[in-house]
Protein backbone atom coordinates (compact mmCIF):
# COMPACT_ATOMS: atom_id res chain seq x y z
CA UNK A 1 0.00 0.00 0.00
CA UNK A 2 2.80 2.41 0.88
CA UNK A 3 4.62 1.68 -2.37
CA UNK A 4 1.45 2.57 -4.26
CA UNK A 5 1.13 5.79 -2.31
CA UNK A 6 4.71 6.76 -3.06
CA UNK A 7 4.15 6.12 -6.75
CA UNK A 8 1.09 8.34 -6.85
CA UNK A 9 2.86 11.02 -4.82
CA UNK A 10 5.29 11.41 -7.72
CA UNK A 11 2.88 13.67 -9.56
CA UNK A 12 2.10 15.54 -6.37
CA UNK A 13 5.82 16.00 -5.80
CA UNK A 14 6.40 17.74 -9.11
CA UNK A 15 3.33 19.90 -8.64
CA UNK A 16 4.41 21.13 -5.22
CA UNK A 17 7.99 21.61 -6.40
CA UNK A 18 6.91 24.04 -9.11
CA UNK A 19 4.24 25.61 -6.94
CA UNK A 20 6.32 26.23 -3.81
CA UNK A 21 9.89 25.99 -5.06
CA UNK A 22 12.27 28.88 -5.41
CA UNK A 23 11.41 31.39 -8.09
CA UNK A 24 13.87 31.49 -10.97
CA UNK A 25 16.31 34.38 -10.65
CA UNK A 26 16.60 37.08 -13.24
CA UNK A 27 19.91 37.96 -14.85
CA UNK A 28 20.23 41.07 -12.70
CA UNK A 29 19.70 39.02 -9.52
CA UNK A 30 22.31 36.50 -10.62
CA UNK A 31 24.79 39.27 -11.34
CA UNK A 32 24.25 40.73 -7.86
CA UNK A 33 25.22 37.46 -6.19
CA UNK A 34 28.84 37.42 -5.01
CA UNK A 35 31.06 35.23 -7.11
CA UNK A 36 33.03 32.40 -5.57
CA UNK A 37 36.46 33.28 -4.36
CA UNK A 38 39.55 31.39 -5.37
CA UNK A 39 40.24 28.09 -3.58
CA UNK A 40 41.60 28.93 -0.13
CA UNK A 41 43.45 25.71 0.59
CA UNK A 42 40.63 24.14 2.58
CA UNK A 43 38.60 21.05 1.72
CA UNK A 44 35.00 21.95 0.83
CA UNK A 45 32.16 19.80 2.15
CA UNK A 46 29.89 19.54 -0.89
CA UNK A 47 26.22 18.66 -0.68
CA UNK A 48 23.05 18.91 -2.71
CA UNK A 49 22.59 22.60 -1.91
CA UNK A 50 26.04 23.94 -2.86
CA UNK A 51 27.28 21.46 -5.50
CA UNK A 52 26.06 23.35 -8.57
CA UNK A 53 27.39 26.61 -7.17
CA UNK A 54 30.93 25.28 -7.40
CA UNK A 55 30.68 23.43 -10.71
CA UNK A 56 28.35 25.69 -12.74
CA UNK A 57 28.59 29.30 -11.51
CA UNK A 58 31.05 32.10 -10.98
CA UNK A 59 34.77 31.44 -11.17
CA UNK A 60 34.09 27.72 -10.73
CA UNK A 61 33.32 27.66 -14.46
CA UNK A 62 37.01 28.35 -15.10
CA UNK A 63 38.56 26.26 -12.33
CA UNK A 64 38.53 22.47 -11.96
CA UNK A 65 36.79 20.78 -9.04
CA UNK A 66 38.19 17.51 -7.71
CA UNK A 67 35.91 15.52 -5.45
CA UNK A 68 36.37 12.64 -3.05
CA UNK A 69 33.13 10.68 -2.60
CA UNK A 70 33.63 8.83 0.67
CA UNK A 71 31.85 6.77 3.32
CA UNK A 72 32.40 7.17 7.05
CA UNK A 73 32.97 3.43 7.53
CA UNK A 74 35.48 3.11 4.67
CA UNK A 75 39.06 2.43 5.84
CA UNK A 76 40.60 3.61 2.56
CA UNK A 77 38.60 6.84 2.80
CA UNK A 78 40.04 7.54 6.25
CA UNK A 79 43.55 6.92 4.93
CA UNK A 80 42.88 9.43 2.14
CA UNK A 81 41.81 12.25 4.51
CA UNK A 82 45.30 13.65 5.32
CA UNK A 83 46.28 13.36 1.65
CA UNK A 84 43.14 15.26 0.67
CA UNK A 85 43.87 18.08 3.14
CA UNK A 86 47.41 18.37 1.85
CA UNK A 87 46.12 18.34 -1.74
CA UNK A 88 43.83 21.29 -0.96
CA UNK A 89 46.79 23.28 0.39
CA UNK A 90 48.94 22.33 -2.60
CA UNK A 91 46.28 23.40 -5.12
CA UNK A 92 45.29 26.63 -3.37
CA UNK A 93 44.03 29.23 -5.90
CA UNK A 94 44.12 26.57 -8.64
CA UNK A 95 41.57 23.83 -7.98
CA UNK A 96 38.58 23.45 -5.68
CA UNK A 97 39.13 20.35 -3.54
CA UNK A 98 35.88 18.96 -2.19
CA UNK A 99 34.43 15.88 -0.58
CA UNK A 100 30.97 14.33 -0.50
CA UNK A 101 29.53 11.93 2.05
CA UNK A 102 28.30 9.26 -0.36
CA UNK A 103 25.92 7.71 2.17
CA UNK A 104 24.35 10.96 3.32
CA UNK A 105 24.19 12.56 -0.15
CA UNK A 106 22.99 9.53 -2.09
CA UNK A 107 21.21 11.51 -4.81
CA UNK A 108 24.37 13.50 -5.47
CA UNK A 109 26.50 10.35 -5.44
CA UNK A 110 24.17 8.75 -7.97
CA UNK A 111 24.38 11.85 -10.13
CA UNK A 112 28.18 11.45 -10.10
CA UNK A 113 27.92 7.69 -10.75
CA UNK A 114 29.90 7.27 -7.53
CA UNK A 115 27.80 4.49 -6.05
CA UNK A 116 29.95 1.46 -6.87
CA UNK A 117 32.72 1.84 -4.31
CA UNK A 118 34.51 4.19 -1.94
CA UNK A 119 36.48 6.33 -2.22
CA UNK A 120 35.63 7.56 -5.70
CA UNK A 121 37.73 10.46 -7.01
CA UNK A 122 36.26 12.63 -9.75
CA UNK A 123 37.47 15.73 -11.58
CA UNK A 124 34.91 18.15 -13.03
CA UNK A 125 36.22 20.70 -15.50
CA UNK A 126 34.89 22.45 -18.63
CA UNK A 127 31.59 20.53 -18.55
CA UNK A 128 33.51 17.25 -18.57
CA UNK A 129 33.76 14.57 -15.89
CA UNK A 130 36.73 12.28 -15.42
CA UNK A 131 37.40 9.51 -12.90
CA UNK A 132 40.80 9.16 -11.26
CA UNK A 133 42.09 5.64 -10.73
CA UNK A 134 45.79 6.21 -10.09
CA UNK A 135 47.96 6.31 -7.02
CA UNK A 136 46.38 8.24 -4.14
CA UNK A 137 49.36 10.42 -3.33
CA UNK A 138 49.59 14.21 -3.21
CA UNK A 139 52.13 14.24 -6.01
CA UNK A 140 50.09 12.06 -8.40
CA UNK A 141 46.80 13.78 -7.60
CA UNK A 142 48.36 17.22 -8.08
CA UNK A 143 49.71 16.21 -11.48
CA UNK A 144 46.28 14.84 -12.45
CA UNK A 145 44.54 18.09 -11.51
CA UNK A 146 47.03 20.30 -13.34
CA UNK A 147 47.84 18.38 -16.50
CA UNK A 148 47.18 14.67 -16.17
CA UNK A 149 43.43 14.97 -16.68
CA UNK A 150 44.05 15.60 -20.39
CA UNK A 151 45.22 11.99 -20.73
CA UNK A 152 42.01 10.56 -19.26
CA UNK A 153 38.97 10.04 -21.47
CA UNK A 154 35.94 11.95 -20.16
CA UNK A 155 32.68 10.27 -19.39
CA UNK A 156 29.90 10.39 -22.04
CA UNK A 157 27.76 13.53 -21.96
CA UNK A 158 24.75 11.64 -20.60
CA UNK A 159 26.82 10.47 -17.61
CA UNK A 160 28.39 13.84 -16.87
CA UNK A 161 27.25 15.53 -13.66
CA UNK A 162 28.30 19.11 -14.43
CA UNK A 163 26.38 19.76 -17.65
CA UNK A 164 22.72 20.55 -18.30
CA UNK A 165 21.81 16.87 -18.57
CA UNK A 166 23.51 16.14 -15.26
CA UNK A 167 21.44 18.81 -13.54
CA UNK A 168 18.21 17.28 -14.84
CA UNK A 169 19.44 13.81 -13.93
CA UNK A 170 20.14 15.08 -10.43
CA UNK A 171 16.54 16.22 -10.04
CA UNK A 172 15.33 12.77 -11.03
CA UNK A 173 17.49 11.18 -8.34
CA UNK A 174 15.99 13.49 -5.73
CA UNK A 175 12.44 12.28 -6.38
CA UNK A 176 12.50 9.10 -4.19
CA UNK A 177 13.81 11.03 -1.18
CA UNK A 178 11.30 13.81 -1.70
CA UNK A 179 8.46 11.32 -1.96
CA UNK A 180 9.44 9.56 1.24
CA UNK A 181 9.72 12.88 3.04
CA UNK A 182 6.32 14.00 1.78
CA UNK A 183 4.71 10.73 2.81
CA UNK A 184 6.23 10.95 6.29
CA UNK A 185 5.03 14.53 6.65
CA UNK A 186 1.48 13.90 5.40
CA UNK A 187 1.09 10.65 7.34
CA UNK A 188 1.26 12.62 10.60
CA UNK A 189 -2.04 14.37 9.86
CA UNK A 190 -3.77 12.23 7.24
CA UNK A 191 -4.65 8.59 6.74
CA UNK A 192 -3.32 6.53 3.82
CA UNK A 193 -6.69 6.82 2.09
CA UNK A 194 -6.65 10.62 2.31
CA UNK A 195 -3.07 10.79 1.03
CA UNK A 196 -3.99 8.53 -1.88
CA UNK A 197 -6.96 10.75 -2.71
CA UNK A 198 -4.78 13.89 -2.69
CA UNK A 199 -2.14 12.22 -4.84
CA UNK A 200 -4.75 11.09 -7.36
CA UNK A 201 -6.42 14.49 -7.47
CA UNK A 202 -3.31 16.19 -8.91
CA UNK A 203 -3.08 14.26 -12.22
CA UNK A 204 -6.90 14.10 -12.49
CA UNK A 205 -7.36 17.86 -12.09
CA UNK A 206 -4.36 18.56 -14.35
CA UNK A 207 -5.79 16.26 -17.02
CA UNK A 208 -9.23 17.86 -16.81
CA UNK A 209 -7.66 21.31 -17.14
CA UNK A 210 -5.68 20.28 -20.21
CA UNK A 211 -8.80 18.77 -21.79
CA UNK A 212 -10.76 21.96 -21.09
CA UNK A 213 -8.04 24.14 -22.67
CA UNK A 214 -7.76 21.87 -25.72
CA UNK A 215 -11.52 21.75 -26.08
CA UNK A 216 -11.83 25.53 -25.80
CA UNK A 217 -9.21 26.06 -28.50
CA UNK A 218 -10.80 23.48 -30.80
CA UNK A 219 -14.33 24.86 -30.35
CA UNK A 220 -13.14 28.40 -30.94
CA UNK A 221 -11.46 27.44 -34.20
CA UNK A 222 -14.51 25.44 -35.32
CA UNK A 223 -16.88 28.32 -34.59
CA UNK A 224 -14.61 30.76 -36.40
CA UNK A 225 -14.45 28.54 -39.48
CA UNK A 226 -18.24 28.02 -39.44
CA UNK A 227 -18.89 31.76 -39.31
CA UNK A 228 -16.46 32.37 -42.14
CA UNK A 229 -18.14 29.64 -44.22
CA UNK A 230 -21.62 31.09 -43.58
CA UNK A 231 -20.40 34.58 -44.53
CA UNK A 232 -18.86 33.29 -47.76
CA UNK A 233 -22.04 31.41 -48.68
CA UNK A 234 -24.15 34.49 -47.98
CA UNK A 235 -21.86 36.59 -50.20
CA UNK A 236 -22.13 34.02 -53.03
CA UNK A 237 -25.93 33.95 -52.71
CA UNK A 238 -26.22 37.72 -52.97
CA UNK A 239 -24.00 37.87 -56.02
CA UNK A 240 -26.08 35.18 -57.72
Amino acid sequence: MRFLLLAFLLCFCFATTFAFGEEPQSKSQQQQQPKLGLPNGEVIELNDSNFDKYVNKGTAEQLPVIIDVYATWCVHCKQLEPVWRELARELQSEVYVGKIDGEKERALANRLSANKGFPTIILLHQNKMRFYSGERSVEKLTHFCRKGWREVKPEPWHKTANNWFGQIFGLVHKVPGVLKGMYSQFSKDYSDTQILFMALSVPVVSGMLLIWVADAITVRRTVSRSRRYVAEQELIRRRA
